[in-house]
């Protein structure tokens, strides 16, 4: 989803909920927030202000 540009938690949140419309707001928020810290713990990702981007 980053391939496309930066995005915000909250947009990243909202495609895995249409993703998986079972889930609820609150999980897909939670569900964004661990795959982001993962991502940022192996340098994939970069957040800066409200944005998350593809650091490669």
């Amino acid at each position: 989803m980053l391939e496309t540009g930066p995005k915000t938690t909250r947009q990243i949140a909202d495609h895995i909920h249409k993703t998986h419309p079972d889930m609820t707001d609150k999980s897909a928020d939670n569900r964004a927030y661990q795959c982001l810290r993962k991502l940022r713990e192996i340098e994939a990702v970069a957040h800066d202000g409200c944005l998350w981007m593809l650091t490669q």
